[in-house]
C-alpha cells in the first residue's frame, strides 16, 4: 500500500523504472555489438593484410616467371641475332671480295670464291653458287648450243689463255651435249639425279670413288669425286630445280673449300654445269647438258701446261713447241671427253627406255618418279 502517492504517480514512476531498465538493456547491447564490431573489424584486418600478403606473393612469384621467361626469350633472339650476324659478315666479306660479272664465264673470279666452314653460311654458300649457275643457264638458253635442232649432238671445246708469264696454256675443256628422251620430262630428270649420285656422271678415266660429303635436302647435295691416280679431285654441289615444264641441275665445283684443306700434291678441278630437262610432249623430253671444266688448280696457283698434259697421259717432251704440245691434248682430251660422255649418256639412255618400257603401276605422285630397275649393269 502506498502511502501519499497517487496512482498517476505510481504509473509514472513504475514507467521510469521500466525505461531505464530498457535503456540499460539498450546499453548494454550497444556496448557488446561495439565489442563485437571491433572484434569483427580486428579479424578483417588480420584476413585483409594476410590476403594481401597472399596476393604480393602469387604476384611476386607469377612476375619472376614472366621475368624469367623474359629473360629467356631475350637470350634466344639476342643469340639468334649474333649468329645472324656473324653469317652476314661471312657473306659479306665473301661477297666482297667477288668481281660482279653480267655473265658466267670460264675463268670468273667467283669460280675462286672459298666456300665457307660455318654451317650456316656453308648452306647459304651452296645455295648461291647453285643459283649462280641456274639464272646464267636461264640466260644462256636464250642462244641454244646447236641452234634449233633436235638430233642428238655433242662437241668439245678447249680453251686456251695466256699465263703468268705470257706463254699459251690450257685454259679449260667445256662439253655440249643434246639428246631426246622418249619419257617424261621429270621422270627423266629424276633418273639422271640417281644417275648422277651413282655413277658420277664423269668418265670413268676421271674418277675412281666418289661419295656425298653433304645433304641439305633431297634436291641439294655436296658430292666428291676423287682420282687417286692422277691426284685430281673434283668437290661439286649438287641443285635440283624444278619448274612447270622443264627441271634444271646445276653443277657447281668448288676451288675452295675450308673444311677440305690443301694437300701438296693435289690438283683441284673446278667449274660448273647444267644439265636441262624440257618437255616437249608428256612423252618426249629434250635434254640438253654444258660443262667446263677449268684447269686444275694447286695449292700454288693453276695447274702448268705440263701438270695439265699429265692428266691426259702425255709426257713433257716437245712441250718447248707449246702451240703444237696443246693440240695434241686438245686431240686426246676431246677423245677423252667425246667418248666417255658418249658411254655415260648412252647407258643413261637405256635406263630411260627400261624405266620408260615397264608396265604401268598405277597413280604416283608427281613429284615422286622413283622407278625401280637394275643399276649395276651400266656400273662399269
Amino acid at each position: 500500500m502506498s502511502y501519499g502517492i497517487s496512482p498517476v504517480e505510481l504509473k509514472r514512476i513504475s514507467q521510469s523504472n521500466r525505461d531505464r531498465k530498457y535503456r540499460a538493456k539498450k546499453k548494454l547491447e550497444h556496448k557488446r555489438l561495439i565489442e563485437e564490431l571491433e572484434t569483427l573489424q580486428d579479424q578483417h584486418e588480420t584476413n585483409k593484410f594476410a590476403s594481401l600478403i597472399d596476393e604480393i606473393t602469387s604476384n611476386a612469384e607469377l612476375e619472376a616467371i614472366r621475368l624469367h621467361d623474359s629473360l629467356t626469350q631475350n637470350q634466344t633472339l639476342r643469340a639468334n641475332v649474333d649468329r645472324m650476324n656473324v653469317v652476314c659478315k661471312l657473306l659479306h666479306d665473301w661477297v666482297r671480295s667477288l668481281k660482279p660479272s653480267k655473265r658466267i664465264t670460264p675463268k670468273g673470279s667467283w669460280l675462286h670464291s672459298t666456300l665457307l666452314a660455318h654451317p650456316a653460311a656453308r648452306v647459304h654458300g651452296y645455295k648461291w653458287f647453285s643459283d649462280r649457275i641456274y639464272h646464267a643457264a636461264d640466260s644462256l638458253l636464250s642462244e641454244p648450243p646447236f641452234e634449233n635442232s633436235v638430233e642428238d649432238e655433242m662437241q668439245h671445246i678447249m680453251h686456251t689463255e695466256l699465263d703468268e708469264d705470257g706463254l699459251r696454256t690450257i685454259g679449260a675443256n667445256e662439253l655440249r651435249l643434246q639428246r631426246t628422251h622418249f619419257y617424261d620430262f621429270k621422270a627423266t630428270a629424276h633418273l639422271f639425279w640417281n644417275y648422277i649420285i651413282l655413277n658420277n656422271f664423269v668418265t670413268s678415266s676421271l674418277t675412281t670413288s666418289s661419295w656425298i660429303a653433304d645433304s641439305v635436302d633431297s634436291k641439294l647435295v655436296y658430292h666428291c669425286v676423287v682420282n687417286e691416280q692422277t691426284g685430281t679431285t673434283l668437290r661439286r654441289i649438287l641443285r635440283m630445280y624444278e619448274e612447270p615444264n622443264r627441271v634444271v641441275i646445276t653443277f657447281a665445283s668448288i676451288a675452295n673449300d675450308e673444311c677440305y684443306p690443301w694437300t701438296d700434291s693435289e690438283l683441284r678441278t673446278h667449274g660448273y654445269a647444267w644439265a636441262i630437262f624440257e618437255r616437249v610432249s608428256d612423252s618426249m623430253t629434250i635434254a640438253r647438258f654444258s660443262t667446263v671444266h677449268s684447269a686444275p688448280i694447286t695449292p700454288k696457283g693453276a695447274a702448268s701446261l705440263e701438270q695439265i698434259g699429265q692428266i691426259y697421259g702425255k709426257s713433257a717432251h716437245g712441250i718447248e713447241h707449246r702451240e703444237a704440245y696443246i693440240e695434241h691434248v686438245r686431240a686426246i682430251a676431246e677423245k677423252v671427253y667425246l667418248t666417255g660422255f658418249r658411254q655415260l649418256t648412252d647407258a643413261f639412255a637405256e635406263i630411260v627406255i627400261q624405266a620408260a618400257t615397264q608396265p604401268p603401276r598405277g597413280e604416283h605422285d608427281d613429284d615422286d618418279y622413283a622407278v625401280e630397275f637394275d643399276l649395276s649393269r651400266f656400273a662399269d
